[in-house]
């Protein structure tokens, strides 16, 4: 079985500590995703890291990253297309870019998204009186 490295951004804002890096050895097939080789080093080598996931099928959004360096959905990446795209082989995952981040990949996605979704009308309004 293939072995990757993922190397994640690890980040506790509660700490007063910078941003570090972390890599963790990942022993599974090149088609399975990037969020499951997350899930593997959370599991097997660090219980700790952070990560947000819920329907694991590229619909909802939540596991929204950046994979070396370009954002992706980390159930929607294979494992060993992130390690082609990688210059070094090394798969980069870190928190997207435009959130402020609560844990390590965990984003504050009511800070900017749901902001501008509860904006949004969800219907038409008639002009005029209601028939």
């Amino acid at each position: 079985m293939p072995e990757y490295t993922l190397k994640l951004r690890r980040y506790l804002p509660e700490s007063g500590e910078a941003p570090y890096w972390e890599e963790f050895k990942i022993d599974l097939e090149g088609t399975r995703s990037v969020l499951d080789g997350i899930l593997q080093a959370k599991d097997r080598d660090d219980g700790s890291i952070g990560i947000r996931c819920s329907c694991r099928a590229a619909i909802c959004g939540s596991c929204g990253v950046r994979v070396n360096g370009r954002p992706t959905l980390a159930c929607h990446t294979h494992l060993d297309k992130a390690a082609e795209a990688s210059s070094d082989g090394t798969i980069q995952v870190e928190p997207m870019g435009n959130m402020p981040v609560i844990k390590d990949l965990i984003v504050d996605m009511d800070a900017v998204h749901w902001k501008k979704m509860r904006r949004v009308t969800p219907w038409l309004i008639p002009e005029g009186d209601p028939p």
